[in-house]
């Protein structure tokens, strides 16, 4: 019998692997009000996010045309532009918990 059928094919789990928890953009304009501070609370409140507690990611999806400062844990490069180019801004939440 050939050596590629001996051996155990179990594949690999990444030890590091992070999940996310994503919220696009376009969810955050729709179910808030300009000049507000959103929180993984509040994504929870909202029904965005389930477990406020794990890490959540922003993503760039959607439009956003009112200034919201967004903590969360990650943001993409495209969600950071759309949040500045609103007037709000990105902060890392634990950054924020500080």
């Amino acid at each position: 019998m050939s050596l590629a059928r001996r051996i155990p094919k179990r594949g690999f789990k990444n030890p590091f692997h992070k999940e996310y928890q994503v919220v696009n953009l376009g969810d955050l304009a729709s179910r808030f009000e300009a000049g507000v501070t959103v929180t993984p609370e509040s994504l929870r409140e909202k029904g965005l996010v389930r477990h406020p507690d794990r890490l959540i990611k922003i993503l760039g999806g959607g439009e956003i045309g009112i200034a919201l400062t967004v903590q969360a844990d990650a943001f993409t490069a495209s969600a950071r532009e759309k949040l500045a180019r609103a007037g709000g801004g990105a902060q890392p939440r634990q950054a924020a918990a500080q």
